[in-house]
């Protein structure tokens, strides 16, 4: 079916109309030119999506949903959503494709300025050109389209020269600040500002939640994405959870005219997904968290039952409402004060009591040394991923977060001027994301210019499970990770940082120091090593 571009001001209505007659094997194709969505006769979806806040109902544009074999074809459009409405959504369906088109919103979810002068307790600021705001109660309060508005929360300072972060800052908290026009447009934040921001500095203020993803694909299989490009998003760019078999070939994220923010959250993001996730090709910048994060869920136990039931609960309030496990998956218990899996068992029944809490009988007895307040992993839904010929860069936080069991490859990449390029995690006491890497190479990337700031790793590439007192006696949480024929063109010391690993062999890598920062000097090894087990290390950088 080829869809006509004849200058009308809203295509949902005819969206509404294709989308819902629309089956198995389509093909839809969009004459090149602009198309806007507005969410008044949008697709109405309850959707609980992870790692976003605002779970319920939702106005959806592409709702995509029990169907296989679709294609639907940009052409080259641009494709522009109004208020918060999702522009994809991807339910239990096969085979989707979506390719050739570009993502954007009438304005971004940070409020964009410039810093024009700032002292201790003061930071003078022009918004940029066509910010809507207000200033309401002394608070600085940005408006989105649709009227949605809130005082501004945080802030980040960013340096438009090298388009990144500003050296050795960090999310600013002025929630506290009071607001005051000045002439010609000029807004003052008073507060108290340890670092002062540098005039001709951008200041972008967080001020929203993350009301939904650009694409999401909720219970699907064999999805692909191909020359997609994301300029804002409410939320992360992509977000798909519980889904199998995800393909992004040169997809972007990277801004529109006249704003320098894109996505809300992450670039892409998967939750508790399999098979195979590859990305290549993909040039990711300047989004207001991570590049991508690959991972699962913990669910905590809140009381055992009996020898082979617990009643458990999602924590964190982003992962509420998400499925995390099915009859027949398998489980592995973990500690959370070591974060070392204590065995494992097939799900033998699921009762969902509520959006946070279910309990769960296993075929097997329960392990002895798992107690109440202790973590349950679904495993079976653990991708392997592959990463390769892409750039990431320029954005608030990290580059590639891995925490999935599967086999994951890094190759041929280019990381510049973020936090940590990669991180390793898995975290129990706080955004219970799981798990643990056992099958990592990260081979022929160059990181230039990475962690240029506290917060976010403590080298190029950290390797660092959230266990408040590691103890290698209680066993390790990684393994098996190669990281070879890299260079490292960095200001910094720091290039492998590691915990609680075994089996990490760092080999054949290239070692160049540039002067674009002074050392931080929290590391003063390229290599650092906590509470690990074997490891092969080379230490000739030239």
């Amino acid at each position: 079916m080829n869809i006509k571009n004849d200058g009308r001001k809203d295509y949902m209505p005819l969206l509404l109309d294709i989308l819902r007659t629309a089956k198995n094997g389509d093909t839809l194709v969009f004459e090149r030119g602009t198309y806007n969505f507005y969410p008044e006769h949008a697709f109405e979806v309850e959707s609980c999506i992870s790692n976003h806040d605002a779970d319920g109902l939702k106005k959806v544009a592409f709702f995509i949903k029990n169907i296989e074999n679709i294609v639907i074809d940009g052409n080259g459009a641009e494709f522009i959503f109004h208020e918060t409405m999702v522009p994809f959504q991807i339910e239990n369906s096969k085979n989707v494709c979506l390719k050739n088109f570009s993502i954007d919103y009438p304005d971004v979810m940070y409020a964009q300025s410039t810093v024009l002068a700032s002292g201790s307790d003061f930071c003078d600021i022009k918004m940029f050109p066509g910010s809507n705001y207000r200033i309401e109660n002394n608070k600085l309060c940005p408006v989105l389209e649709g009227g949605f508005s809130a005082p501004v929360l945080t802030a980040m300072e960013f340096d438009p020269v090298n388009e990144c972060v500003e050296y050795n800052t960090n999310n600013r908290d002025i929630r506290e600040c009071t607001a005051e026009s000045l002439d010609n447009g000029v807004v003052r934040l008073k507060g108290e500002f340890e670092i002062p921001p540098k005039a001709g500095n951008f200041f972008f203020m967080h001020y929203g939640q993350r009301f939904a993803a650009s694409i999401f694909i909720n219970e699907s299989e064999n999805t692909e994405i191909e020359k997609i490009t994301v300029h804002t998003s409410r939320g992360m760019g992509i977000l798909a959870q519980i889904s199998k078999n995800i393909n992004i070939t040169d997809y972007k994220v990277t801004p529109s005219t006249g704003n320098f923010v894109t996505c809300q959250g992450d670039g892409a993001h998967f939750v508790n997904c399999c098979g195979d996730i590859v990305l290549d090709r993909c040039h990711i910048e300047k989004q207001m968290d991570d590049s991508m994060n690959c991972h699962g869920i913990y669910l905590q136990i809140y009381k055992i039952v009996d020898d082979n039931k617990v009643i458990a609960k999602s924590v964190h309030q982003q992962q509420q409402g998400v499925p995390m496990f099915r009859n027949g998956d398998t489980a592995e218990f973990i500690r959370t004060d070591c974060m070392v899996t204590q065995g494992s068992s097939k799900i033998k029944n699921v009762d969902l009591v509520s959006h946070s809490v279910m309990i769960l009988e296993f075929e097997d007895t329960l392990p002895d040394t798992i107690n109440e307040g202790d973590c349950i992993e679904n495993i079976t839904l653990s991708p392997n991923l592959t990463v390769k010929n892409s750039y990431f860069g320029k954005n608030r936080a990290r580059g590639l977060i891995l925490t999935t069991c599967g086999k994951i490859l890094i190759e041929g990449n280019t990381f510049e001027k973020a936090g940590c390029a990669m991180k390793m995690a898995g975290n129990p006491l706080f955004w219970f994301e799981s798990g643990r890497v056992q099958d990592v190479t990260v081979r022929n990337n160059t990181f230039i210019d990475c962690n240029a700031n506290d917060r976010w790793g403590k080298a190029v590439i950290d390797i660092v499970p959230a266990v408040k007192y590691p103890d290698a006696q209680l066993g390790f949480v990684h393994e098996n990770i190669l990281i070879e024929n890299n260079t490292f063109r960095v200001f910094d010391m720091g290039l492998v940082y590691a915990t609680l690993t075994n089996n990490l062999v760092v080999r054949n890598n290239k070692y160049e120091k540039t002067n674009t920062y002074p050392r931080k000097g929290i590391v003063n090894e390229h290599v650092t090593l906590i509470e690990c087990g074997t490891t092969d290390i080379q230490t000739n950088w030239d």
